[in-house]
């Protein structure tokens, strides 16, 4: 039986729509602490909606949130 994992690393990137809090905090450039402390919960973080279920982030909003729109 194929891992998620597996499955997941043969994707494109461009596939992928949700990530998980650790990878979140890579495509920042924040450590995992940082983000949870600092970014996560933050108003502007909040509002954008970036966390779309709980533990969810969507790679889409991310990318906004990181170039600032």
């Amino acid at each position: 039986m194929t891992s998620k994992n597996e499955i997941r690393s043969s994707l494109p990137s461009d596939f992928i729509v949700w990530v998980n809090a650790q990878t979140a905090a890579a495509m920042l450039d924040y450590s995992p602490k940082k983000f949870e402390d600092d970014i996560r919960y933050s108003v502007g973080f909040q509002l954008k909606g970036v966390e779309q279920k709980p533990g969810r982030f969507s790679v889409e909003l991310l990318k906004e949130f990181g170039n600032g729109k």
